[in-house]
């Protein structure tokens, strides 16, 4: 178990701030390009998604899945090890993008320097936010001597995004698109919201009885210290966005409509039911009776959407965007985005995401819609099952699909988010259907699921391979 934060002093510092504009005065020595190939700018969207591969992999490393020796011991050994350093060398790339109390959209150089450019948007800071979940998971370091570093040592950039969202986009029940406060749509609104939800995770933990030995040990004044917030001062926020979502809820359509109809990018949805879970359970577990009520009536309606959308998908995968209409979820294009889709799936099912319950939250599905979980995992069967099946071509996986039953595919490019993503994705997912079983139970399933789990694997090590060559020594 890692030693609780309060005993480490560091574990509150703010971590590398820069100027905007100003040349960095230790460039990162890692950088990582969009595709397998090279360019001028560094984006920190790619580094995320990179950190987010390099994490699955590493951690479905460990003796029980890929390390096991139903598949390949040797994995939890040595190469386990490269993984999360790599995901720290890969932290320190992303703090390079600190600026101003923000985030950087990426480095680019200025007269033969490096140095931030533009400002991350929420779609980025909610990518990095998820960053939490390494941390959460330190522990399957232990045995490589890297448990401490990887608990404390990125806690500046996990917090960042959600600090940024409170003191700079959350204005009057929205979240907007820049802190001049302007503008919001449904993208700045789902985005901010999955941004937010490691801070909402980070007092669920500190409350539930699965976090006592943990984040539990830390004092309340340190922990709102840390996170620039307590629980209680995000309630207010929490009722004002449940507000605003209450008053656009079309309940004929089934959907949201934020006054330009329910049709939504997919991966803004994903994000959208993220910020739900991050909503019912802020309200649920600190808030009144009022809010408990409030809580179980996201959940409705976020339960509601993922099952709706867990029938669009085909073996080609899901549409890039959809819209709600008669209680139903419609494909609004012809065209299967990789990225999109795994991190859609990504959202619903890793970390602290919509299937993940436990003692001292509200345990909703549990307790009301266990269909909404079984939904999620017939989707995630196949969606797997289809990438095998179509979205590798010459072992590499593509960027787009023709949305149907044949999965043409539309571009071939392999990106480093689409990697990322659907390593990320796959490796929390893959067990929560039945079609796939980790290498630990293969002696108690079917041939027909270990050959499945088995192609699924290699699949996972040779994409991260490609992702490999994405990250590569600073040009």
């Amino acid at each position: 178990m890692p030693t609780p934060f309060n005993l480490r002093p560091l574990a509150l510092g703010v971590g590398l701030s820069l100027a905007a504009g100003a040349a960095l005065a230790d460039a990162p020595e890692l950088w990582v390009h969009g595709q397998p190939e090279k360019q001028d700018t560094l984006h920190l969207a790619d580094v995320a998604a990179a950190m987010h591969g390099v994490f699955a992999i590493g951690g479905i490393s460990r003796s029980s899945e890929m390390g096991h020796d139903n598949y390949r011991p040797e994995l939890a050994e040595e190469h386990m090890a490269s993984r999360g350093q790599q995901w720290l060398d890969l932290s320190q790339v992303a703090m390079a993008h600190q600026k101003n109390g923000g985030l950087a959209a990426g480095l680019e150089r200025v007269d033969g320097e490096l140095a931030p450019t533009g400002s991350a948007d929420n779609t980025t800071l909610a990518s990095v936010a998820y960053s939490y979940h390494m941390h959460h998971r330190a522990g399957r370091w232990s045995d490589h001597g890297l448990e401490d570093a990887i608990t404390y040592d990125p806690l500046a950039l996990i917090n960042q995004p959600g600090r940024y969202v409170l003191d700079e986009l959350y204005a009057d029940g929205t979240i907007h698109r820049s802190p001049a406060k302007e503008q919001w749509d449904r993208t700045s609104l789902s985005q901010g919201l999955s941004a937010l939800h490691g801070h909402v995770y980070a007092w669920v933990r500190w409350k539930k009885p699965g976090g006592a030995d943990d984040m539990g040990l830390v004092p309340e004044e340190r922990m709102s210290a840390h996170l620039g917030y307590s629980a209680q001062e995000m309630l207010p926020a929490a009722r004002e966005l449940a507000t605003t979502l209450d008053r656009a809820w079309d309940d004929e359509a089934g959907g949201y409509d934020f006054g330009f109809g329910t049709d939504t990018e997919l991966a803004d949805l994903g994000a959208l039911l993220r910020g739900h879970k991050a909503l019912y359970e802020l309200l649920y577990v600190f808030g009144d009776e009022k809010d408990k009520e409030t809580a179980r009536s996201l959940f409705d309606r976020a339960a509601q959407q993922v099952e709706a959308v867990a029938q669009l998908a085909t073996p080609a995968g899901l549409p890039k965007r959809l819209h709600f209409e008669d209680g139903e979820a419609q494909a609004a294009t012809d065209e299967v985005d990789v990225y999109a889709q795994w991190r859609y799936v990504m959202e619903l099912t890793s970390g602290f995401a919509f299937t993940s319950e436990s003692e001292g939250t509200s345990e909703f599905i549990n307790r009301y819609r266990t269909e909404a979980s079984d939904a999620v995992g017939t989707m995630v069967d196949t969606l797997l099952k289809g990438t095998l099946d179509h979205a590798l071509v010459e072992g590499r996986l593509v960027s787009r699909l023709a949305y149907g039953d044949d999965g043409r595919v539309l571009d071939d490019h392999t990106t480093t988010r689409a990697l990322g993503y659907f390593l990320i994705a796959a490796n929390n997912a893959y067990r929560a259907g039945e079609a796939f079983e980790r290498a630990s139970d293969w002696d108690d399933v079917d041939e027909a699921v270990v050959e499945r789990s088995r192609q699924l694997y290699d699949t996972l090590v040779s994409q991260a391979k490609l992702l490999d060559k994405a990250i590569a020594p600073r040009q």
